[in-house]
């Protein structure tokens, strides 16, 4: 089977191949050669350069691969067969900005629209527990910053997904400008009940991981996938996150490479912001519009499609949700003067608008921005300590 690859991108494919071997390890070998190439013909000599650093066993593993004619061949096999692609560091369109960083990954295995590797990309990433107003908001900030970037993210519930959302719903027929990192092989999906988004992404938009298909996932690998998601982007919006959460280790990540970082703000009594304002103290740009964003690289925002057309019924129901910021189905009837089975239709109707969204428990909030000045806010859910390297 042809591949299509370089000699050289095939000896950084063979090398990224043995996940026993460490990213550290890899690096060193790299660093005392000019080229893979050169890297694998030293190992097929001895390996003696690398005595230093490299255990005998490890040095006698890579030899017998070598030995093997069949070895690289069928790696390469199996992932062509998996419709996988390989992007390596000495490749013609790995991302410039990520070759830049001190960790870049030797090689990128990749699902989808390679050809996005190219574009200017902006960051969107935020807590699993990110309200669900606020999963609304970043829906609306990722469609609107895919006019002018291809945004990339995790896949995470909450903020993550909702990036992805908002990229994927803008155009359904046409390509989506979203790049998904992931911390694992493609032979997994994590979260599992993100599969079919996942699927429409390699379809539509590229799915990247730094790992080989079999890698599954686990903890301390997502909070380094997220040293990817900042290299390749040229600023990051954090949309929500607790103190402790990956997505400050995706912020931090960003300011050491000199990206701009970007936060939404939030009410102090909320856990899931509590992140963004710090940030925002500590200099990040506060970002509750989308103009905030494309104005600092000297962007427009695009004009914004006439609204749909609005019944007095549903008039009513965006009334009152205006005011009240969240509301149960039941208030929202006695308020709005609407019985039950006459608003259950007003309100489905407003969501295939995307006017409201479900906010759990029989309640509904208006989509469209931050609560109004003056508004009711419901109590935030007590938010569980994300440290530790969980994903965000």
């Amino acid at each position: 089977m042809k591949h299509g690859y370089t000699a050289e991108e095939k000896a950084l494919v063979w090398l990224d191949s043995f996940e026993g071997l460490t990213y550290r390890r890899k690096a060193q070998m790299l660093s005392l050669c000019p080229s893979a190439e050169e890297l694998a013909a030293a190992v097929a000599a001895g390996g003696e350069k690398f005595a230093d650093f490299l255990p005998p066993e490890s040095r006698a593993l890579l030899q017998k691969s070598l030995r093997d004619g069949n070895y690289l061949s069928s790696v390469l096999n199996e992932l062509a067969e998996k419709g996988i692609f390989c992007v390596t560091l000495r490749s013609a369109d790995y991302p410039a900005q990520l070759k830049e960083t001190l960790a870049p990954p030797l090689v990128l295995y990749g699902k989808g629209d390679r050809s996005l590797l190219q574009g200017d990309m902006f960051a969107v990433v935020g807590s699993r527990r990110t309200q669900t107003r606020v999963q609304a908001l970043t829906r609306e900030f990722a469609a609107a910053l895919s006019e002018h970037f291809t945004i990339v993210t995790g896949i995470a519930e909450g903020g993550d997904v909702s990036a992805v959302r908002g990229v994927l719903e803008k155009d359904k027929a046409a390509r989506a400008n979203v790049v998904c990192v992931l911390a694992h092989g493609f032979d997994y999906v994590y979260p599992a009940a993100h599969a079919d988004i996942l699927q429409e992404v390699c379809r539509r938009g590229l799915a990247l991981t730094e790992h080989r298909p079999d890698v599954r996932p686990q903890k301390f690998l997502f909070p380094v996938r997220n040293r990817i998601i900042a290299g390749l982007a040229r600023g990051v919006l954090v949309v929500s996150g607790g103190m402790r959460s990956g997505t400050s280790v995706t912020a931090g990540y960003a300011l050491d490479y000199g990206r701009d970082v970007f936060a939404f703000p939030y009410d102090p009594c909320v856990p899931s912001g509590a992140g963004c304002n710090a940030l925002i103290k500590n200099g990040a740009c506060l970002a509750d519009c989308v103009p905030d964003i494309l104005s600092h690289y000297g962007l427009e925002e695009p004009k914004p499609a006439a609204p749909p057309p609005l019944s007095g019924e549903e008039r009513k129901v965006l009334s009152v949700l205006s005011e009240r910021g969240e509301a149960h189905i039941e208030e929202l009837s006695r308020l709005s003067g609407l019985p039950a089975y006459l608003l259950s239709g007003v309100l489905s109707g407003l969501e295939v608008k995307g006017m409201v969204v479900r906010a759990g428990g029989n309640r509904y909030a208006a989509v469209g921005g931050f609560l109004p000045e003056g508004a009711e806010r419901s109590p935030a859910p007590p938010e569980e300590n994300e440290g530790g390297g969980v994903e965000k």
